[in-house]
């Protein structure tokens, strides 16, 4: 069964109280599917000037404010079982459990530590495991697991509780010095997730290979020094019995691929990758001057074998700035080197793209790409979250 709405999250600019908010916009996940496809990829690779336009995106389903105002990724969200559950969580710890089929909002408890870059997984009904992108064993908070179920400190009620996991062997033992000064630094984050199995929570640390938690013993284990071929999130898609992300390596770009995970037992195990879909990170091409970017990238399943691309792109176009005092323009020689004489127009869009893998025909059959333009200050800091 398909779920109805692809589930987006980007922040908005504003003023005072509402500089960093969050929209939540909905999406229905149909209009992305024609019925027939278009074509099917027989070359596996995607069209980049096949989109529709439209006007723009739906009214947004709800508006998100943190408790503080340090700037963008002050909020993160992270998705609950089923398509219209998201979990708020801002800098300071405090939650927020949004459900968007009834538009209800719950208090949730805080957690046991704030959450740096949060990365979630879904194992069982009613448990949602979180751990930090960089994972540090002196922090007893980098990894937790928010439950339902009847409450540690009162037996006799039922509800939402957080409870510390072990950190993963691979976690640093402190901080290098101010961690926003080393935001950029790749030693030990986790660029790669999956669930397997589904109690297994996998990992891939780079520069420390891909690694196991056991739900049900609460312990890690060491798979090996390879690496998961995603770029984020691997989702496991059960007509084709194998996990579906997106990958990007320097020679084949951005593509959707798939590889079998529950036989890889051994350290010297490599998963045997298939590539679906190429072509992801070539875009509609702009009008010159202006030239097109990739900023983001994500695949979410949305069951049956299908996939929503989402691409969050940007056309920039350089405008040359006339200097002048007192109505006496500047000769160009007589700019100050080293400073850009340019300002940048910048617009930004949303591409979604419906995706059939279809495992009787091993085919990929593309339906629809439509580009979505941002307006009313929004995603203009580059933050996105899509579910």
């Amino acid at each position: 069964m398909m779920r109805r709405f692809v589930n987006l999250v980007v922040d908005t600019a504003g003023v005072g109280a509402d500089a960093t908010a969050c929209k939540l916009y909905r999406v229905a996940a149909s209009a992305l599917f024609s019925s027939p496809a278009r074509r099917q990829a027989a070359a596996k690779e995607l069209d980049p000037d096949d989109v529709d336009d439209a006007g723009g995106l739906p009214p947004p389903a709800i508006t998100f404010h943190p408790s503080s105002l340090s700037g963008p990724g002050n909020l993160d969200f992270l998705h609950l079982p089923g398509d219209d559950s998201l979990l708020a969580l801002d800098v300071d710890g405090r939650g927020l459990l949004y459900s968007a089929a009834s538009a209800a909002v719950r208090y949730m408890p805080d957690p046991c530590k704030p959450k740096m870059e949060p990365i979630s997984f879904t194992a069982g009904d009613s448990v949602l495991y979180v751990i930090e992108r960089v994972p540090f064993s002196g922090n007893p908070g980098c990894f937790e697991a928010l439950t339902y179920g009847l409450l540690p400190h009162d037996l006799d009620r039922m509800g939402w509780y957080w409870r510390s996991l072990p950190p993963p062997p691979f976690a640093k033992v402190g901080y290098d010095g101010d961690f926003r000064r080393h935001r950029q630094r790749r030693e030990y984050d986790i660029t790669a997730s999956a669930v397997v199995n589904e109690t297994e929570l996998w990992v891939t640390a780079h520069g420390a290979g891909t690694f196991s938690f056991d739900t049900q013993v609460g312990e890690w284990r060491g798979r090996g020094e390879w690496r998961m071929p995603f770029k984020g999130r691997g989702e496991y898609v059960e007509e084709h019995g194998k996990w579906f992300g997106l990958s990007s390596t320097p020679l084949q770009g951005l593509h959707l691929c798939s590889c079998d995970l529950s036989h890889l037992c051994c350290s010297y195990d490599v998963p045997v990758v298939r590539r679906w879909l190429d072509g992801l990170d070539r875009l509609p091409a702009a009008a010159p001057p202006k030239q097109s970017f990739l900023m983001e990238a994500y695949a979410v399943h949305l069951g049956s074998g299908r996939f929503c691309i989402a691409r969050f792109m940007e056309e920039e176009e350089e405008e040359e700035v006339e200097e002048e005092k007192d109505n006496i323009s500047v000769h160009p020689f007589f700019h100050v080197a080293g400073v850009n004489n340019n300002k940048k127009k910048n617009d930004r869009f949303l591409l979604l793209t419906g995706v059939d893998v279809v495992a009787c025909d091993d085919a990929v059959l593309v339906h629809k790409s439509i580009r979505y333009p941002f307006q009313n200050g929004d995603f203009v800091r580059g933050y996105s979250r899509l579910f």
